[in-house]
């Protein structure tokens, strides 16, 4: 993984707030070993975490939040793909994935924005 400032904010921030390696993976879309990699090469380690609070940092959506999106975007594709599902139901899950997706975008921009 390409580690941008942000990126490596993020990370910083994630690791104060305890955030386990295995959602700051899932959060970066990447392998839990390079969060291990990452956080070692920064020098961050649990201990050295505490007390050491990072200041006007943009985050974004948590990462427990993004998955709660991502799962129910996914059932809402699963019953779209559904045979019992009929064409109007369909169309209704449809609108409703948009609509989720908008949803997710704005606090995720007003996060970052604050």
């Amino acid at each position: 993984m390409k580690w941008t400032e942000e990126a490596i904010s993020d990370l910083k921030a994630m690791c104060h707030e305890g955030v386990p390696n295995t959602l700051m993976a899932e959060y970066f879309n990447c392998p839990i070993q390079e969060i291990y990699v990452k956080c070692s090469s920064l020098g961050i380690t649990i201990g050295g975490c505490m007390g050491h609070k990072p200041t006007n940092l943009k985050r974004g959506l948590h990462p427990d939040v993004k998955t709660a999106f991502d799962k129910l975007q996914q059932e809402l594709l699963v019953r779209m793909a559904s045979d019992f599902t009929d064409e109007k139901e369909t169309e209704i899950y449809g609108m409703c994935g948009d609509i989720i997706a908008n949803v997710e975008d704005l606090i995720n921009k007003a996060l970052k924005n604050r």
